[in-house]
């Protein structure tokens, strides 16, 4: 047999085979594109259920358990099917002759087999993933509702506000805190029976109450049972503490929880209690209210929101509700004396609900009116008021840290009705009576009562303005601040807040055994108000402010010698003192500001314990007698400031300006001066006085005519570290503000304490020497020839909040580079035509709240690019443009 012969025979016998693995080559690559198809469908499909899953769960629901394991399976099948589809494309690149080999025949016959075979799967898996329903609802979070009225008035916004909280995840914990019966238990029970209505995502919801005296066994007790922690489970009360905490943290650990905690007053520490802390990863709340906000800086609360007093409407809404409309319908009249009394609340719910029920029954106008009469007079003999409200507001008196801080609120029950009293004036009053530590100096005597007047605030016990220079009581706060203090009205006339009116002036009297009076009103002369020789023997304080009062009765102090404090300030009808004013020996404090004095009497002399004496605003008072103040050997604190406006310029028919610095310098125990400075040789006594200089917390210099260049050793400055506030005004001629460097000193912080600077009708080019107070915060600039502010920019501004620049029209530039503003909330710009740009770009002032100017102004500023104009302009608050 030839060679052809025999290759033909043994194609012949090969063709069959050749077919076969033709065959099985085709009907394998067509396997593996349907196999990969129904992966790409399953993949889909799988995609699609795992959307609806996560987008449920959202919603308070849990996906079924055979969704679960299907796209488990699901997952798992793509995982496979990629290998085999690979190893598949892998045996269809193999050459013929391999494919011959008898174990790569076998592994070709296994493939298909397993393709087959996964196919199968994938069409079952398919048809198995056509869920109608893939998550089920889950039971909502254990939560008790609690009992609370229906209407909240008031508390709306806050509930949404503490809402939004509990989705924000850098918030863990939240302080509500205000005072005694002003709503933060209501807001409470508010937000845990939302948990009832709205949809969360909390496995559980827990509601405590702290109350003062904090039994920590009982709130471990509430918990364990509200997360459902069995009696056979709970460590026995034998047991100790941190075994009950530990079974506590097994449960909370492993879920999302809320914990409401109502009235705390001091630090609970929570991981104490088995509670784990709020966090990204586990997402739980903790909300707590308190009466102090120094418990939320306790607690590190993230976010702390004050529940204050009702507004105007909504006081007087509550408290028609709390009367009801057939009273309030019973009479034409007392729809309008509802309001009346309604402000007399000031805001304050448990107030408003309380009296409001005590007159849901009276239907007569002389009802009413006699209620007003007794709010205003004996607010704690008023049906529910001494019983019910003040004990409440009383917890937070009590709670104050100390008897000083007790001491030192009872004496604000002095003050009348919404009395806004600058702090500094109130610390010193303190002072005077003796509540602050007497052996202190000033300054630490005055930080000491800086520390008071926090304290208070914390409790919420006292109140400030924005500008936290002045402080007021609220006023049923005050009312409990005076009842506590006549030792819960049983000594109705230990302190006495009157208002006289002219025709009941000659009928009041001081009792013998009052301490403290505060009387103000229309009365037109002394005499016919409290008798020509007044017999108050245990008469501490005594207040006359405001009035219309002309003069006194020589003998009017002469039986008052235990008098420490006296406040005659704001009578501008006054003019002369009595000579008795000399029987106060032991007087500390004499307030004098904005009176008509125009004569300080010889017999002030004799005051040798006088600690403070206040002349501010005396705007007419024309002689101080030689001696008179250098008498008064005790004297720590001096104020004789000058009102911003007021014309002196004829300076001869007023005191001896450099007499009175000498008798000043004289003093060995005056710590505080602040006054004015009206002659330039006043101001080179200043300079020239290292006495002086380190007494000095405010100076002004005002309508100094012949003084054109204040130069200021920096020796000078240095000493000068308790200067608070600086006022250069109406100095006309002054065009050089320099500060004289010395050679070795190397520091740039002059101006240690300074916090404010006004500069208002000077020739003064520019401010750089600003520099060198690294604490300012309030600076105004006015009605000067300045064309820039400051020239130099380094480490300066780190501190100002409040920016005031007006009629400067030669002013371009405020300083020659943007800064960063770390403490900017107000920049106020009027009549300032050449300035086109503020000092501002991205990084600039995160906490500016707003920059007052005109309309035509802003549109004319420059900007380095439009997206700092628009991240500012949304702070831009127009004024009226004047001219």
């Amino acid at each position: 047999m030839d060679y052809l012969e025999l290759l033909w025979k043994i194609a012949c016998a090969l063709c069959p085979f050749i077919i076969v693995l033709a065959k099985y080559d085709t009907d394998l690559q067509s396997n593996l594109q349907r196999l990969s198809n129904s992966k790409d469908a399953l993949g889909c499909l799988r995609q699609e259920i795992t959307r609806r899953v996560e987008s449920e769960e959202g919603r308070q629901k849990k996906r079924i358990e055979s969704v679960d394991n299907w796209l488990k399976k699901a997952d798992r099948l793509e995982r496979e099917v990629e290998f085999i589809l690979q190893y598949g494309e892998h045996e269809l690149q193999k050459t013929f002759l391999l494919k011959c080999l008898p174990w790569n025949c076998y592994s070709s016959y296994r493939l298909r087999e397993t393709v087959i075979t996964k196919s199968k799967d994938f069409k079952n898996a398919i048809n198995d993933g056509k869920f109608d329903v893939v998550t089920y609802q889950l039971p909502r979070a254990s939560v008790v509702e609690m009992p609370v009225e229906n209407s909240t008035v008031g508390l709306d916004s806050l509930l949404e506000e503490v809402w939004g909280c509990l989705h924000d995840r850098s918030v863990g914990i939240i302080g509500l805190y205000g005072i005694g019966g002003v709503g933060k238990t209501t807001l409470l029970k508010k937000i845990n029976n939302e948990f009832l209505n709205r949809i969360h995502n909390f496995d559980v919801t827990i509601w405590v109450m702290a109350s003062k005296e904090v039994n920590m066994e009982k709130i471990l007790e509430v918990i364990r049972k509200q997360i459902g922690i069995s009696d056979s489970k709970w460590p026995r009360e034998s047991e100790n503490h941190e075994r009950r905490a530990t079974k506590i943290l097994e449960v909370l650990r492993k879920k999302k929880f809320m914990l409401m905690i109502d009235d705390i007053w001091e630090r609970i520490d929570l991981t104490s209690m088995g509670i784990p802390l709020p966090d990204h990863q586990n997402e739980s709340k903790v909300v707590f209210t308190s009466r102090s906000r120094d418990v939320c800086g306790l607690m590190e609360a993230q976010r702390r929101i004050k529940v204050g007093c009702l507004a105007r409407e909504e006081a007087i809404n509550l408290f028609q509700m709390k009367v009801g409309e057939e009273t309030l319908k019973s009479h034409p009249e007392i729809l309008k004396l509802a309001k009346v009394v309604a402000e007399e609340c000031e805001g304050l719910p448990l107030a408003l609900i309380t009296i409001g029920r005590a007159m849901r029954s009276r239907k007569t106008p002389g009802e009413w009116e006699h209620a007003i009469s007794e709010l205003r007079n004996y607010p704690s003999e008023f049906s529910g008021i001494g019983d019910q409200v003040f004990p409440v507001l009383r917890f937070s008196y009590d709670s104050l840290p100390c008897e000083r801080d007790r001491k030192c609120f009872l004496y604000c029950s002095i003050l009348r009705e919404g009395y806004n009293i600058r702090k500094d004036e109130l610390i010193y009053i303190w002072i005077g009576e003796g509540l602050l530590d007497e052996r202190r100096n000033i300054h630490e005597a005055y930080n000491l009562g800086e520390h008071v007047v926090g304290t208070l605030k914390l409790a919420c016990l006292l109140e400030s303005d924005e500008s936290e220079e002045f402080v007021r009581m609220h006023d049923i706060i005050r009312d409990m601040a005076l009842w506590i203090a006549n030792t819960g009205g049983r000594e109705r006339n230990k302190i006495l807040v009157q208002h006289v009116s002219s025709t009941e002036a000659h009928k009041f009297k001081i009792p013998d055994e009052t301490e403290r009076v505060s009387v103000w009103g229309d009365y037109d002369n002394i005499e016919s108000f409290i008798g020509s020789e007044p017999h108050c023997p245990n008469l501490l304080s005594l207040f006359v402010k405001d009035t219309k009062l002309i003069t006194f009765s020589n003998g009017f102090f002469q039986y008052m010698q235990a008098l420490k404090v006296l406040d005659l300030s704001g009578n501008r009808r006054l003019t002369k003192l009595p000579e008795s004013i000399g029987k106060l020996i032991n007087l500390q404090y004499l307030n004098l500001s904005e009176t008509g004095i125009v004569e300080l009497p010889l017999e002030l002399e004799k005051l040798k314990k006088l600690k403070s004496l206040l002349l501010n605003y005396t705007k007419d008072l024309k002689k101080i007698p030689t001696e008179v103040i250098s008498s008064l050997l005790c004297l720590q604190v001096f104020s004789m400031v000058s009102d911003e406006f007021s014309p002196r310029d004829i300076r001869t028919a007023f005191y001896d300006e450099q007499a009175l610095l000498v008798e000043l310098e004289h003093l060995d125990d005056l710590d505080d001066l602040r006054i004015t400075i009206c002659l330039a040789s006043g101001v080179t006594t200043i300079l020239e006085s290292p006495k002086l200089q380190k007494r000095i917390k405010m100076l002004s210099f005002k309508r100094i005519c012949d003084l054109e260049c204040l130069t200021v050793s920096s020796s000078s400055l240095e000493r000068m570290k308790h200067l608070v506030k600086l006022e250069i005004m109406y100095c006309k001629s002054l065009q050089k503000f320099e500060i004289s460097r010395n050679t070795s000193s190397t520091s740039r912080h002059y101006f240690p304490c300074l916090s404010e600077v006004v500069i208002w009708g000077c020739e003064l080019r520019h401010a750089t020497w600003l520099i060198y107070a690294p604490h300012l915060q309030k600076l105004t600039i006015a009605d000067c020839t300045m064309v820039n502010v400051i020239e130099e920019t380094e480490g300066v501004f780190c501190n100002l909040q409040t920016l005031h620049l007006q009629s400067l029209f030669d002013l371009r530039i405020i300083c020659p580079r943007a800064l960063v503003f770390p403490a900017l909330i107000e920049i106020h710009v009027d009549q300032c035509v050449l300035l086109r740009e503020l000092p501002l770009n991205a990084e600039s002032a995160s906490g500016l709240k707003q920059i007052k100017g005109t309309a035509k102004w802003w549109n004319l500023l420059e900007w380095e690019d439009k997206a700092i104009e628009d991240t500012f302009k949304s702070k831009f608050v127009e004024i009226p443009d004047y001219k």
